[in-house]
């Protein structure tokens, strides 16, 4: 879906240009003033972009080389949602539900003064204050990972930006930000933990994002292991607050990190269709017994559970024995397609790849890649789930879609296919001035809107 954005022009203040000052144009309204002139050069911008109330002018060289595509890539390097862009999914809290947090956005007005956030990258990170509930009290944000994710022996770096701001400095008591990874046994047994407490003498330093890292080991023993950070309030009378992004964990001596995941082939379990006698088969056990999805979108329940293991496709993990289930699709025309484990009826981790016409021969996406994911997503309670945003489907050809699992781990999912959803890539919905403006564009795999009243973007003519 392609939409062409023009305006008329008016006269407006400084110029910051992209990517001469800045390398991404939400970097650069980030950055900016009402007044400004954001010139934008020739060239494909995989962003969504915020005005966030702002009265500037973000001009592109010519609608016909300047893009803002919605097709924004997925960077499976990091941990799932480290940087809080997806809310808070695949996180965890203590106390619980979630107390005293909150997320916070790009052109947010901060506590206790007129100056609005940025986060370290992207548009979202984490703030945790005090509990406030007497002494001593720790209000803990973390990764979970059970069952042995992270076997005793494992070294791992975990890492995050912390951020303090004046008007509401947790330096002004006695409260400290610990970054730590907490081990327990089977029993919730508490094992010990790696810890490094932030504060000013380890360089903290208000309005100013700060790296932090810390080495980790996990012990004997350690079967359930929670890596996160901490805010933790000595009394009531201590106060001020902290704010989290960029969470990230890196391995150490050969274990392998992949998007949060630590793959240890030892650990993979082993699956046996006998353990399962009794299941009701839902079909589609292999591509000549697939199910027939007659018409999109398409939405199933099912359980890789009691079938066998056919398939499997490297993206990146490999040698899974996890049970798989088959689809087919046919399309009538030429199309693009989503494939999504995402939803709130998977319970266990995923993967997923699309076969076009034969077994092996992978589909592409309209990137380019091999339509084969598998930790891209989370929901309420699972993460490392699969999806695969864009498939690229020719008209007489079968595509045939495996549910598959990861190190051999199989249970129920939930599976929708459908039509690529577009997402709305530029977004007016701060009360932008009708002098706000959007110039020279065209935008690629989404759209330009925003809530009532302000979908009109401040005057944007949209033309399709």
């Amino acid at each position: 879906m392609i939409f062409a954005v023009s305006v008329m022009a008016c006269s407006f203040g400084a110029t910051i240009s992209v990517p001469g000052d800045y390398a991404t144009i939400q970097e650069a309204i980030n950055a900016s003033i009402n007044g400004d002139s954001i010139a934008v050069a020739a060239g494909n911008y995989n962003e969504t972009i915020n005005f966030y109330g702002r009265n500037i002018k973000v001009v592109g060289a010519d609608q016909a080389t300047t893009f803002i595509d919605g097709n924004v890539p997925v960077d499976s390097s990091e941990s799932p949602n480290g940087g809080f862009e997806y809310g808070t999914s695949g996180w965890d809290f203590w106390p619980e539900p979630m107390t005293n947090m909150m997320l916070i956005h790009t052109g947010e007005t901060m506590y206790n003064t007129n100056e609005t956030f940025t986060p370290f990258e992207g548009n979202t990170s984490l703030k945790i204050w005090g509990l406030y509930q007497g002494d001593n009290t720790e209000n803990n944000v973390f990764i979970p990972f059970y069952n042995n994710a992270l076997p005793p022996g494992t070294q791992f770096t975990a890492s995050a930006q912390f951020y303090t701001h004046n008007a509401d400095n947790l330096l002004q008591g006695n409260n400290m930000v610990v970054l730590f990874s907490k081990y327990f046994d089977d029993g919730w047994g508490w094992l010990g933990m790696n810890a490094d407490t932030i504060n000013a003498g380890l360089s903290l330093v208000p309005d100013s994002w700060t790296y932090y890292s810390l080495d980790c080991t996990v012990p004997e023993g350690a079967t359930r292991v929670q890596v996160g950070a901490m805010l933790v309030q000595p009394t009531n009378d201590d106060h001020g607050s902290i704010y989290i992004d960029d969470f990230q964990m890196s391995s150490v001596d050969g274990v392998s990190l992949y998007a949060g995941k630590f793959d240890d082939p030892d650990s993979y379990t082993v699956y046996d269709p006998a353990d399962y006698p009794d299941r009701t088969r839902q079909g589609g056990d292999n591509v000549d017994n697939a199910v027939t999805i007659n018409s999109l979108p398409f939405t199933d329940y099912g359980t890789t559970e009691g079938y066998t293991d056919d398939y499997d496709e490297t993206c990146p993990f490999s040698n899974s024995t996890s049970p798989d289930v088959v689809y087919s699709y046919t399309p009538t025309e030429n199309e693009t397609f989503k494939v999504s484990l995402c939803g709130e009826g998977t319970y266990y981790d995923t993967k997923v790849y699309v076969y076009e016409n034969t077994i092996g021969n992978l589909a592409l996406t309209s990137g380019g890649e091999t339509a084969c994911s598998d930790d891209e997503c989370s929901n309420s309670h699972t993460s490392f789930l699969s999806i695969i945003s864009d498939v690229n489907a020719s008209a007489g050809n079968t595509y045939y879609i495996v549910v598959d699992g990861y190190g051999g781990s199989a249970g129920n999912y939930e599976l929708t296919v459908g039509d690529r959803a577009f997402e709305n890539v530029v977004v007016f919905e701060n009360g932008e001035p009708s002098t706000a403006m959007l110039k020279n564009f065209t935008i690629m795999n989404g759209y330009a809107s925003g809530d009532w009243p302000y979908n009109q973007g401040g005057g944007i003519m949209m033309v399709d």
